[in-house]
This record gives structure tokens, C-alpha cells and sequence, in this order.
């Protein structure tokens, strides 16, 4: 909930949500898999016209960089650790605004 608050709280609408925990343990027996990765994870992608306009004005190709993923996962080896990240973009240009903007929503989420 508390990097979809982050996301929300910004005015930025979320694309997806993915449950990327359930699927992974949904299929497990599917792939042969015996050990649990997660007790929990999920990721969340969004974008903003405004940041995303701006950045690829500045570099066109950074539309590879969109939309942007923040993720939430609890380890199933170390119960009660919550590990909140995103997927950076590389450093440099107007794409810098971007990981600036994820970290300010994964500080928040983590506190």
C-alpha cells in the first residue's frame, strides 16, 4: 500500500499492479520450482506526461525508460524485511528528474 500511496499521493494514476509474488508462487509447480522466493511482491508502473514529455525532449530514445516500476518485496528467507525499490533509469540528461522522483516516492513508502 505504501508505494501506491506514493504514486497516488503525486497525482500520477497507476498503469498496472502486478502480483508478481502470486504468480510466481501460482506457478511453481508449473516450472518445477521448490523454493519460495517471496512472502510477498508486487510491483507498480506509472508515468507522468509532464516528467515523460520533458525527459524524452531531451533524449527521444528514453521512451524505452516508460513507464516507470516501483517494487515492494518481503523475502521469504528473512521474514519481516520489506525491501521497496525502483527501476532506475540511467543517470544523466533530463532522465536524472526521474530518479529523483522514485526515490522521493520509495523514501516515502519505506518509512
Amino acid at each position: 500500500q505504501a508505494g501506491q500511496d506514493g504514486i497516488v499521493n503525486r497525482g500520477y494514476t497507476i498503469d498496472y499492479h502486478g502480483l508478481i509474488g502470486d504468480m510466481l508462487k501460482r506457478t511453481a509447480g508449473d516450472v518445477g520450482a521448490t523454493k519460495e522466493l517471496y512472502k510477498d511482491a508486487e510491483f507498480f508502473t506509472f508515468c507522468s506526461a509532464v516528467v515523460s514529455r520533458k525527459v524524452m525532449e531531451g533524449d527521444i530514445g528514453d521512451i524505452a525508460y516508460c513507464p516507470y516500476v516501483v517494487f515492494i518485496y518481503e523475502d521469504a528467507s528473512t521474514e519481516g524485511t520489506v525491501t521497496v525499490g525502483f527501476r532506475s533509469l540511467p543517470a544523466g540528461g533530463e532522465r536524472d528528474q526521474v530518479n529523483d522522483l522514485l526515490t522521493e516516492i520509495i523514501e516515502e513508502a519505506a518509512e
